[in-house]
């Protein structure tokens, strides 16, 4: 190892990519209403995930490390890839065919992820509206069963981020994502402790003090991601968690006030039932519980 070169290395810029890379596991708690056998499959859905995208790093990587890119008077040094390198390679390998296809699996597979977040952010806002969080507006769905108003509005966030650079994104994500992170882990610890008897959609076969022992790395690791987040984002981002904060009063009073239309919570089985119907999953016919309502936040409650 080159002490020198190491030295180099932007180790915050470095660990944010792998981290935003790697992460996100957690999306699929938005879907799992929709989802038929839920102890069964979930498990062997996110087991055969991890095997997928390990190898899509992996083996990508170890081929462009030993491939000589012709760069100057020599190969190219991994100092100088940049965007379009793994196309460089796939040329190289295996000419103008193996390049274009190359091109077309990143376009699909980029047109994809952005599918996947669209429908796990819209899904996630659906939830709540069907919690009474949000407005009821937000569980209108499309003749295809989808949210309009929901996808409409994370069309918006996508739009409001995309003159960012893409280091930018990436930490600004990693650090709301971080924040929800140990949200998530403080209630799976609070309702093991508090409910440990609690029916659950799946349950994590550890004791109370395995779960702690199992969560520790990475709320150290959110923790670290947070600590080396620039200032000026820092601040920007705490600003947009305090709106979000004072958001939710002024719900409540909207409530309160009825100044808007909100679900009652009550009714939302009923209304999920009927938006199951429509998308003719198997959650609607092996009529799912209110816990597998596609809501993030309460599909996390239930460890």
């Amino acid at each position: 190892i080159n002490a020198e070169y190491m030295g180099q290395v932007q180790w915050g810029v470095l660990l944010n990519n792998v981290f935003w890379n790697m992460n996100y596991w957690d999306s699929v708690s938005t879907l799992t209403g929709e989802v038929a056998d839920l102890k069964d499959t979930l498990p062997k859905a996110l087991g055969l995930a991890v095997l997928l995208v390990m190898a899509t790093y992996i083996l990508p990587l170890a081929i462009c490390t030993a491939v000589c890119v012709p760069f100057h008077d020599g190969c190219m040094p991994h100092t100088a890839w940049t965007d379009g390198t793994f196309a460089q390679v796939a040329f190289v390998v295996g000419g103008p065919w193996l390049q274009a296809w190359l091109l077309l699996a990143a376009l699909l597979s980029n047109i994809g992820l952005f599918e996947a977040e669209m429908c796990g952010d819209s899904f996630q806002l659906y939830g709540m509206g069907l919690r009474g969080w949000l407005p009821g507006v937000f569980t209108l769905l499309s003749p295809y069963g989808t949210p309009t108003l929901a996808i409409l509005l994370s069309a918006t966030g996508v739009c409001f981020v995309g003159w960012h650079s893409f280091a930018d994104i990436v930490e600004k994500v990693n650090f709301l994502y971080c924040g929800g992170a140990l949200l998530q882990f403080a209630a799976f610890l609070y309702l093991r402790w508090t409910e440990p008897t609690r029916p659950r959609s799946f349950r994590i076969a550890l004791p109370f003090w395995g779960c702690c022992v199992m969560l520790t790395p990475p709320i150290l690791f959110s923790f670290w991601i947070i600590s080396v987040t620039r200032t000026i984002t820092l601040w920007l981002l705490l600003a947009v968690v305090g709106v979000a904060l004072l958001l939710h009063p002024f719900l409540q009073l909207c409530k309160r006030k009825q100044w808007l239309e909100f679900v009652d919570p009550s009714e939302s089985t009923f209304l999920l039932a009927e938006s199951s119907l429509k998308l003719g999953s198997f959650a609607a016919i092996h009529h799912s519980s209110p816990m597998l309502l596609p809501s993030k936040t309460l599909s996390i409650s239930m460890p």
